[in-house]
């Protein structure tokens, strides 16, 4: 039945693969690939809520034994755009694993989009220096850090004046 779903979310057939993973999910309640098919069929649609029902599932079904679990439900949260749930999985991620790409990435992304630019920087320049082939969004993300400093300081100088 898996095979049978990955050939159809293939073919761009997502409701009846769909369908196959969860049935498969009835008969093993703790497959973990049916999980990891059904976020990524989640993904696929923009359905951020199911994405997230399934990788909480599947964040259970590994018993915090898998950091990438967590980080992928932190980024979860960043494309549903629900910052105040993302921060918790993230740094749970970083607890597991030190050196997760994904956690970095997305946790700097939260701190800049925050206003913890200095905490925001330190991620960023860490994905930056590590894994900088991996994402070329990282690069932005620094500029855009360091405009929103700039305009910060230039705020202050002016009001400093006033």
């Amino acid at each position: 039945m898996y095979w049978l779903a990955e050939s159809e979310a293939q073919s761009s057939l997502l409701q009846a693969a769909s369908d196959h993973l969860e049935g498969i999910l009835k008969l093993s309640p703790h497959d973990k690939l049916a999980m990891r098919a059904l976020v990524r069929l989640a993904q696929r649609r923009g359905d951020w809520d199911r994405a997230i029902a399934f990788q909480l599932r599947l964040v259970e079904a590994e018993a915090g034994s898998s950091a990438s679990s967590y980080c992928a439900l932190g980024d979860l949260y960043l494309r549903k755009q629900d910052l105040a749930s993302a921060e918790q999985p993230l740094r749970d991620g970083l607890q597991g694993e030190g050196l997760s790409y994904l956690c970095h990435r997305d946790l700097g992304e939260w701190l800049r989009v925050n206003g913890r630019w200095e905490e925001a920087e330190a991620e960023l320049t860490f994905v930056a220096t590590h894994f900088p082939e991996v994402d070329p969004k990282t690069f932005a993300s620094l500029a855009l850090l360091y405009q929103a400093q700039e305009d910060e300081q230039k705020h202050c100088t002016r009001s400093q004046r006033t």
